[in-house]
Protein backbone atom coordinates (compact mmCIF):
# COMPACT_ATOMS: atom_id res chain seq x y z
CA UNK A 1 0.00 0.00 0.00
CA UNK A 2 1.31 3.33 -0.95
CA UNK A 3 1.52 5.92 1.77
CA UNK A 4 -1.49 8.80 2.28
CA UNK A 5 0.65 12.03 2.46
CA UNK A 6 -2.87 13.39 4.57
CA UNK A 7 -2.88 10.63 6.65
CA UNK A 8 0.82 11.17 7.51
CA UNK A 9 -0.50 14.68 8.45
CA UNK A 10 -3.09 13.43 10.64
CA UNK A 11 -0.91 11.35 12.48
CA UNK A 12 1.43 14.48 13.12
CA UNK A 13 -1.53 16.36 14.56
CA UNK A 14 -2.51 13.67 16.61
CA UNK A 15 1.04 13.58 18.02
CA UNK A 16 1.47 17.27 18.53
CA UNK A 17 -2.54 17.27 20.15
CA UNK A 18 -0.71 14.06 22.51
CA UNK A 19 2.66 16.59 23.13
CA UNK A 20 0.14 19.36 23.49
CA UNK A 21 -1.95 17.98 26.15
CA UNK A 22 1.18 16.23 28.18
CA UNK A 23 3.46 19.56 28.48
CA UNK A 24 -0.20 21.79 29.20
CA UNK A 25 -1.07 19.10 32.23
CA UNK A 26 2.89 19.26 33.44
CA UNK A 27 3.44 23.03 33.40
CA UNK A 28 -0.35 24.30 34.14
CA UNK A 29 -2.05 21.13 35.75
CA UNK A 30 -5.39 22.21 33.00
CA UNK A 31 -8.09 20.18 32.72
CA UNK A 32 -8.04 21.10 28.91
CA UNK A 33 -4.68 19.32 28.66
CA UNK A 34 -6.38 15.77 28.86
CA UNK A 35 -8.59 16.90 26.55
CA UNK A 36 -5.63 17.55 23.68
CA UNK A 37 -4.30 14.50 24.77
CA UNK A 38 -7.76 12.36 24.30
CA UNK A 39 -8.63 13.60 21.09
CA UNK A 40 -4.63 12.84 19.86
CA UNK A 41 -5.31 9.31 21.07
CA UNK A 42 -7.99 8.76 19.33
CA UNK A 43 -6.92 10.11 16.18
CA UNK A 44 -4.35 7.87 15.93
CA UNK A 45 -6.06 4.86 17.08
CA UNK A 46 -8.74 5.75 13.81
CA UNK A 47 -6.29 5.87 11.38
CA UNK A 48 -4.48 2.75 12.67
CA UNK A 49 -7.76 0.87 12.16
CA UNK A 50 -8.43 2.80 8.54
CA UNK A 51 -4.89 1.85 7.50
CA UNK A 52 -5.38 -1.77 9.23
CA UNK A 53 -8.53 -3.05 8.17
CA UNK A 54 -7.19 -1.22 4.23
CA UNK A 55 -4.38 -3.53 4.08
CA UNK A 56 -6.31 -6.54 5.52
CA UNK A 57 -8.97 -5.57 2.56
CA UNK A 58 -6.67 -5.71 0.09
CA UNK A 59 -4.86 -9.41 0.92
CA UNK A 60 -8.05 -10.52 1.21
CA UNK A 61 -9.31 -8.98 -2.47
CA UNK A 62 -6.12 -10.48 -3.61
CA UNK A 63 -5.75 -13.93 -1.99
CA UNK A 64 -9.16 -14.33 -0.88
CA UNK A 65 -7.90 -15.10 2.39
CA UNK A 66 -6.02 -12.91 5.45
CA UNK A 67 -3.18 -14.83 6.25
CA UNK A 68 -3.27 -14.37 10.22
CA UNK A 69 -0.08 -15.84 10.95
CA UNK A 70 2.27 -13.60 8.41
CA UNK A 71 0.24 -10.61 9.99
CA UNK A 72 0.67 -11.10 13.16
CA UNK A 73 4.88 -12.02 12.11
CA UNK A 74 4.97 -8.29 10.90
CA UNK A 75 3.43 -6.84 13.72
CA UNK A 76 5.63 -8.82 15.81
CA UNK A 77 8.68 -7.45 14.17
CA UNK A 78 7.05 -3.82 14.23
CA UNK A 79 6.44 -3.50 17.74
CA UNK A 80 8.34 -5.69 19.78
CA UNK A 81 11.77 -4.52 19.77
CA UNK A 82 10.92 -1.34 20.84
CA UNK A 83 8.46 -2.60 23.31
CA UNK A 84 11.60 -4.60 24.80
CA UNK A 85 13.32 -2.07 25.17
CA UNK A 86 10.98 0.27 26.42
CA UNK A 87 10.29 -2.69 29.24
CA UNK A 88 13.69 -3.51 29.81
CA UNK A 89 14.66 -0.02 30.61
CA UNK A 90 12.00 0.34 33.19
CA UNK A 91 13.37 -2.94 34.69
CA UNK A 92 16.34 -1.55 35.50
CA UNK A 93 15.71 1.91 36.12
CA UNK A 94 12.45 1.28 38.51
CA UNK A 95 13.11 -2.54 40.11
CA UNK A 96 12.38 -1.41 43.35
CA UNK A 97 9.14 0.23 42.51
CA UNK A 98 7.71 -3.06 40.21
CA UNK A 99 5.08 -5.49 41.46
CA UNK A 100 5.55 -8.63 38.94
CA UNK A 101 2.22 -8.40 38.27
CA UNK A 102 2.28 -5.06 36.40
CA UNK A 103 5.18 -6.43 34.20
CA UNK A 104 2.91 -9.55 32.83
CA UNK A 105 0.20 -7.45 32.07
CA UNK A 106 2.55 -4.86 30.17
CA UNK A 107 4.41 -7.67 28.77
CA UNK A 108 1.00 -9.04 27.45
CA UNK A 109 -0.20 -6.06 26.25
CA UNK A 110 -2.71 -5.60 29.33
CA UNK A 111 -2.04 -2.02 30.64
CA UNK A 112 -4.91 -0.77 30.53
CA UNK A 113 -6.39 -2.91 32.58
CA UNK A 114 -4.28 -2.38 35.58
CA UNK A 115 -5.72 1.01 37.13
CA UNK A 116 -2.79 0.61 39.62
CA UNK A 117 -0.22 0.65 37.24
CA UNK A 118 3.20 2.72 38.13
CA UNK A 119 2.71 5.95 36.19
CA UNK A 120 6.42 5.15 34.12
CA UNK A 121 3.93 2.24 32.84
CA UNK A 122 1.73 4.32 31.43
CA UNK A 123 2.81 4.99 28.54
CA UNK A 124 1.75 1.42 27.38
CA UNK A 125 -1.90 1.86 28.15
CA UNK A 126 -2.80 3.11 24.36
CA UNK A 127 -0.10 0.84 23.22
CA UNK A 128 -2.12 -2.05 25.03
CA UNK A 129 -5.77 -0.79 23.51
CA UNK A 130 -4.19 -1.13 19.62
CA UNK A 131 -2.68 -4.29 20.10
CA UNK A 132 -5.43 -5.26 21.28
CA UNK A 133 -7.17 -4.06 18.34
CA UNK A 134 -4.85 -6.13 16.29
CA UNK A 135 -4.90 -9.17 18.40
CA UNK A 136 -9.23 -9.57 17.81
CA UNK A 137 -9.61 -7.45 14.40
CA UNK A 138 -7.79 -9.75 11.98
CA UNK A 139 -9.48 -12.74 13.19
CA UNK A 140 -12.99 -11.16 13.00
CA UNK A 141 -12.85 -9.74 9.62
CA UNK A 142 -11.14 -13.19 8.36
CA UNK A 143 -14.05 -14.91 9.87
CA UNK A 144 -16.83 -12.79 8.87
CA UNK A 145 -15.43 -10.98 5.91
CA UNK A 146 -18.97 -11.42 4.03
CA UNK A 147 -20.29 -9.47 6.78
CA UNK A 148 -17.76 -6.70 7.12
CA UNK A 149 -20.48 -3.75 6.18
CA UNK A 150 -22.99 -5.27 8.92
CA UNK A 151 -19.71 -5.43 11.74
CA UNK A 152 -18.60 -1.62 10.64
CA UNK A 153 -22.62 -0.26 11.09
CA UNK A 154 -22.92 -2.41 14.19
CA UNK A 155 -19.39 -0.95 15.83
CA UNK A 156 -20.72 2.51 14.83
CA UNK A 157 -24.26 2.00 16.43
CA UNK A 158 -23.32 0.07 19.52
CA UNK A 159 -20.01 1.55 20.76
CA UNK A 160 -21.27 5.95 21.97
CA UNK A 161 -24.18 3.41 23.76
CA UNK A 162 -21.30 0.95 25.16
CA UNK A 163 -19.29 3.71 26.27
CA UNK A 164 -22.55 5.97 27.51
CA UNK A 165 -23.07 2.43 29.54
CA UNK A 166 -19.36 2.17 30.49
CA UNK A 167 -19.13 5.91 32.15
CA UNK A 168 -22.24 5.24 34.33
CA UNK A 169 -20.96 2.11 36.14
Amino acid sequence: MKRIPSLDGLRAVSILLVVAGHWLSLHYQSDVAGAFANLGVRIFFVISGYLITTLLLKEHDATSTIRLREFYVRRAYRILPAAFVFMTTVCVLYWPQLRWYHMVLAVFYLTNFDYAHPWFLGHLWSLSVEEQFYFLWPGALKRWHRHRVAMLAGVIVFAPLYRVVCHFL
